[in-house]
């Protein structure tokens, strides 16, 4: 078994890293655009394998979103240069003064 998860690479001309991203996975990657490849499998050392793949693209701004299988298990991280920011999506606080 194993936890499943919805990855889409975005990074310009993404064609010409999708077989570096299949050696990775072990999974084919599909292009959703000329600069969207998409996949769902269980990759469960994507942190550590992006961090790699950008500091041997260090000019590359990659950028990895991933939807797993529990409800709001939501994310997108940025690699470059061997360095990574990883975001979640947030809920702004109540505000009464918006209500419409």
């Amino acid at each position: 078994m194993g936890y499943i998860t919805a990855f889409e690479l975005t990074v310009p001309n993404a064609e010409v890293y999708a077989e570096t991203v299949k050696s990775l996975t072990g999974y084919e990657w599909y292009a959703e655009s000329s600069d969207v490849l998409m996949m769902q499998g269980k990759w469960y050392d994507w942190a550590s394998n992006m961090r790699d793949l950008s500091r041997d693209h260090p000019l590359v701004l990659f950028e990895l979103n991933g939807q797993g299988e529990d409800l709001g298990d939501l994310w997108r991280a940025y690699f470059k240069g061997g360095c990574m920011q990883r975001i979640e999506p947030t809920f702004a606080a109540f505000d009464p003064s918006l209500l419409v």
